[in-house]
């Protein structure tokens, strides 16, 4: 009888054991849906840092004896910004986690570096000023409806945004190439280093644009917007 008692004593503590010990996948995306390799993914256990790089898949795993967690993905190239995610934790095993990276401002600047490769100089949309007689502004597929149904359906509010209440207008530039790709996507005027990149990830993505015309002719053209972020 005191064997039997003992060998329940023993499973029941090993189950416990075992039950404080989880397995978490981690996936970290780009913007654009591309794993990312090399990414520091980091989590605190025990007042101590664990981490791992991500494989050519964009995976790695984080062992850990904590059922919620902090999982912070770092860039050390700098070309992404650090994104944390809080992780509430149900499973010993199979517990995936994804997380998608925004671009920093090395990359920003590096992408208008390339635009100017491909598209010419900003300089270059003035060059031949157009009597607004004869301007066609460029314009979003489906108008001002459609750019504001995109916008609806495409931005995501970063969670440390949410978690800080922070609100306001980003005031977004950029030139609609003739092509109808755009830019020179930047900020003129921001709210915080969050929001701004998150309104420079949209754009990247937008579908072409109708170019702007003058007589017809379809011309480069420069288009300030502000995208509202609001919590309300």
């Amino acid at each position: 009888m005191r064997v039997i008692l003992l060998f329940c004593v023993l499973a029941i503590s090993l189950f416990s054991i075992a039950e404080k010990s989880f397995t978490v996948k981690v996936t970290v995306l780009s913007y654009d849906g591309m794993p990312l390799k090399n990414i520091a993914v980091k989590t605190q256990m025990g007042g101590k840092i664990i981490g791992n790089l991500t494989d050519l898949d964009g995976i790695c795993l984080l062992e850990t004896d904590q059922k919620s967690l902090s999982v912070t993905a770092m860039d050390e190239t700098e070309n992404y910004m650090p994104i944390s995610v809080y992780v509430q934790l149900k499973k010993a095993q199979n517990t995936i986690v994804t997380i998608v990276m925004y671009p920093g401002e090395k990359m920003n600047l590096e992408r208008i570096k390339l635009d100017d490769l491909n598209y010419g100089k900003v300089d270059s949309t003035v060059a031949h000023p157009c009597d607004d007689s004869v301007f066609v502004e460029a314009q979003f597929p489906g108008g001002r409806a459609g750019m504001m149904k995109f916008l609806m359906e495409n931005v995501r509010y970063p969670q440390v945004s949410v978690e800080n209440g922070d609100m306001g207008k980003v005031y977004l530039s950029f030139i609609v190439e003739l092509d109808g790709n755009l830019s020179h996507i930047s900020v003129v005027r921001g709210v915080t280093r969050e929001l701004d990149q998150e309104a420079i990830r949209v754009f990247l993505t937008t579908p072409k644009w109708t170019p702007a015309t003058c007589s017809g002719t379809a011309v480069r053209s420069k288009y300030n917007i502000p995208i509202n972020f609001n919590l309300q």
